[in-house]
């Protein structure tokens, strides 16, 4: 990619997930059996699943980031469930359907290019009665103030961020591919950078 994409922001990224990490470990509460992480990053996800987990296939497209997330599995040790590390594009996932008992997508789908694809494949890969774990930072209301700098910070923040767009419906993403979003609760968190306080969370069943 680029010095920056390969070399800077891998660490930038590990150091600002440290903020989620209470809202990290209540929504991995709810994964069981065998789990697919989509956008797996530097793995800081990968510490906080609980003893029903039995396997974690984790994917990514960058090969520096799934370098972070080997070297946070060799940190964590023996970990009570196997954990797989895998190039490959959400949008397209090389896995059978109903092949997965979770899917999670925590602050991923800001980045994936296709991220309505990526959410009719997490739809398709998830056995009937899975579960998606979802977090994401949203789009603000239409008109309101938050949503103009939104549009007018998401070229720059698309740079700064690798790809992560400000402005995604990822709510309406979701719902498009059949996963019913009633269950996702609407809420801001303004503790981090004001332009991605809108947020969403939920654990969503097929």
């Amino acid at each position: 990619m680029s010095l920056y994409a390969d070399h800077i922001y891998p660490p930038l990224l590990n150091l600002v997930s440290k903020h989620f990490d209470e809202q990290r470990r209540e929504l991995m509460s709810h994964a069981s059996g065998r789990v697919l992480e989509l956008g797996v990053g530097t793995g800081s996800n990968l510490g906080f699943y609980p003893p029903e987990v039995t396997d974690v296939v984790g994917i990514d497209p960058h090969d520096a980031v799934l370098d972070r997330a080997q070297q946070t599995v060799r940190e964590l040790g023996d970990a009570p469930y196997r954990i797989r590390l895998q190039r490959a594009d959400a949008a397209r996932l090389p896995y059978d359907d109903a092949s997965f008992d979770a899917v999670v997508a925590f602050l991923t789908l800001c980045t994936i290019p296709d991220f309505r694809a990526a959410a009719r494949e997490a739809y398709r890969v998830l056995r009937p009665g899975g579960r998606l774990l979802v977090l994401e930072h949203v789009k603000a209301e239409d008109g309101s103030a938050l949503a103009w700098w939104q549009r007018r910070l998401n070229p720059i923040w698309k740079r700064a961020a690798v790809g992560c767009h400000l402005d995604r419906d990822t709510a309406e993403a979701l719902e498009a591919a059949g996963f019913d979003t009633a269950p996702l609760e609407h809420y801001r968190d303004d503790a981090f950078f004001p332009p991605t306080a809108p947020r969403i969370r939920g654990v969503l069943e097929k």
